[in-house]
């Protein structure tokens, strides 16, 4: 291998080697190639790896004295054989394979790791439902409640098994959401952000209580000007 000629001709000779067989003529006559033979001459070797015909030569007779070729003379060309060329495959084949195989692996490494990462993620993502829930501050309450037309509903329902019509019981939960939702001037943050604290049941309660005690025709504004 250190040799680039020997090198050269050794390689081109794997090169013209069949795989499959073909059918040649050869002493006259047509046979079956086997793998790891082919027909060739000193010269076509010698174009084509730039090798001098004499260095092929005696690189060829090399080969044969080391084992590695047989050949064979007709008055046309030769007939190459080499002799460890199905253990070359047997070798290659299980050299892909395990490198098939170490991917395979690697890949399930991968696979395996991003599944587990996403599984634990998951989990972070999904509260437990036997897990004991996490209590939310009045102000996130609060801001569900602005948000969220469910809550509002809910809200209208209590009120109304309370004894107050449906009507009235939607009228003023949207004045209560009309007033607590009005923007300050900068834009940044509503009436009810500007609370310390704000406690949604509480302050519904006030409302509805001012209710019962004023007429409703009295507005928002007014009625908290004393809470």
């Amino acid at each position: 291998m250190k040799r680039p000629a020997y090198r050269s001709v050794w390689i081109e000779i794997l090169l013209r080697a069949t795989h499959d067989g073909a059918d040649v003529m050869f002493g006259g006559k047509r046979i079956r190639l086997e793998p790891g033979q082919f027909t060739t001459g000193t010269n076509v070797i010698s174009e084509s790896t730039g090798v001098p015909r004499g260095t092929v030569v005696r690189i060829l007779e090399t080969f044969k004295n080391e084992h590695q070729i047989e050949q064979r003379t007709d008055r046309q060309c030769s007939m190459i054989t080499v002799l460890k060329w199905k253990e070359y495959q047997e070798s290659e084949q299980r050299n892909e394979q395990r490198v098939n195989n170490e991917r395979a692996t690697n890949e399930q490494r991968v696979n395996t790791k991003q599944e587990c990462n996403n599984e634990k993620n998951e989990r972070m993502e999904e509260p437990d439902s036997e897990a004991t829930i996490v209590a939310h501050t009045p102000k996130d309450i609060a801001k569900k409640f602005f948000e969220d037309e469910l809550s509002q509903n809910e809200a209208i329902t209590a009120l109304v098994e309370k004894g107050i019509s449906p009507e009235q019981a939607r009228s003023e939960i949207l004045k209560f959401i009309s007033y607590w939702t009005e923007p300050e001037r900068s834009g940044k943050r509503q009436r009810w952000e500007r609370e310390p604290t704000f406690e949604i049941g509480r302050r519904l309660a006030t409302w509805m209580s001012r209710v019962k005690t004023q007429q409703t025709s009295i507005k928002p504004s007014q009625q908290w000007q004393v809470i």
